[in-house]
């Protein structure tokens, strides 16, 4: 495997006492005009900050559906007055690789661009009892779904659990060579 890595890598190799060891763990791949997958090296601490940016990327989107979970049952008397909840709008940036990455290589990372509020018209409700009720009788409830609230939900979970997964991967791979450094020193 090292053996193949120099040939197709010779650039990536550190000038250190170990030369047949790369400096560079694991992969990202990016196509290339004209192929079909090019692979670039990738340091494990890159790794390990990108899945950090998705983890809290997540973490907002959780937290603004319990938010919206939350304000799903909570009156108003007037259209105007209806809470509502937030969405986090997520965009790719740039993440400044430093020399964990080769030169020219672009690493990606999810962030939080902003967070907007829902425009939804409010849902109106005839409670002609309710102590918030209009003269009409009508009460007022933020445009929240339930079901789809929780579907999104379960999406956050799902990429914040493979976040923490690759974030774990990277860590133990990372303590795997430092372990085999060790023994070599």
């Amino acid at each position: 495997m090292v053996g193949n890595f120099q040939r197709r890598y010779p650039e990536t190799l550190p000038a250190t006492r170990y030369p047949q060891r790369p400096n560079h763990l694991c992969f990202c791949g990016r196509r290339a005009a004209g192929s079909d997958r090019t692979r670039y090296p990738m340091s494990l601490q890159l790794v390990q900050a990108m899945s950090g940016y998705a983890m809290v990327a997540q973490a907002t989107r959780l937290t603004l559906v319990a938010e919206a979970l939350s304000y799903s049952e909570i009156p108003a008397a007037a259209a105007d007055d209806v809470l509502h909840p937030g969405r986090a709008v997520l965009q790719a940036r740039t993440v400044d690789a430093g020399s964990a990455a080769l030169p020219g290589v672009p690493a990606f990372a999810v962030e939080v661009a902003s967070i907007t509020r829902d425009q939804a018209p409010p849902q109106v409700r005839y409670q002609p009892g309710h102590p918030l009720a209009n003269a009409e009788g009508e009460v007022y409830y933020p445009s929240v779904s339930n079901v789809e609230e929780m579907a999104s939900m379960i999406s956050a979970a799902r990429c914040f659990d493979a976040a923490v997964a690759v974030f774990s991967s990277a860590r133990q791979m990372e303590g795997q060579a430092l372990g085999l450094i060790g023994m070599h020193s």
